[in-house]
Formats: C-alpha cells, structure tokens, sequence
C-alpha cells in the first residue's frame, strides 16, 4: 500500500520516537504528582497503534515485511538504516518524489 503523506517515512519515525521519548522523560520526572499514572497509562495506550502503524511503514521503507518492527533489537537497528531510494513493492520512496516535483518546478521557472 502506498503511503499518501508527503513527509519521508524515516522523518516521521524518528520524530514520533523522540516525542514519545520526551514524554515519557517528562511524566517520569512528574510521577509524584497524584494521578500522573494515570495520564501515563492512557497516552500509552492511545499511543500504541499510532506508534505501531509508524514502526511498520519505516519497515516497509526498508522493504521489510511490518512484523520485523516488532522485534525488540532487531527492529531498532533496521530503523537507524537509510530507506530504499526507489519504488519498492510497498510504493514509491517520499523522499524521491519531493526531489521530483522540486526538479519540475524548478524546470518551470526556467521556462
């Protein structure tokens, strides 16, 4: 399946990974406070699909099958990889099109 955002994959990966992470920091830094456990406890689990669903399109951007993402050390390492720079069986490399259009549209001024 062929992801419609814009963003590169490995961006938005990394972002989403380094958000949770300042999250999680802040709420640990804060667990005295009364019912901090719970608000930690709701954002992980609304947090968990979305996380998930990202962690499997970064495995697809390295044309992996999604379920690798799942495996705790393996995964990891296979998201610090630089993603396929062309069309793979689960679509086009965002990266690769961004570059295209900015080429288009740069070939157009020049016109």
């Amino acid at each position: 399946m062929q992801s419609s955002v814009e963003e590169p994959v490995d961006t938005i990966f990394w972002t989403a990974w380094l958000l949770n992470l300042l999250l999680f920091l802040i709420l640990h830094e804060i667990r005295f406070l009364p019912y901090v456990y719970i608000i930690d406890n709701l954002l992980s689990w609304l947090l968990i699909l979305p996380g998930l669903a990202i962690g499997f399109r970064r495995m697809h951007d390295l044309e992996k099958p999604g379920w690798y993402f799942l495996i705790p050390v393996y995964g990891f390492i296979l998201s610090t990889l630089s993603g396929n720079p062309r069309r793979n069986k689960y679509g086009q490399d965002p990266k690769l099109e961004r570059l295209y259009e900015r080429e288009k549209a740069d070939y157009h001024l020049f016109l």
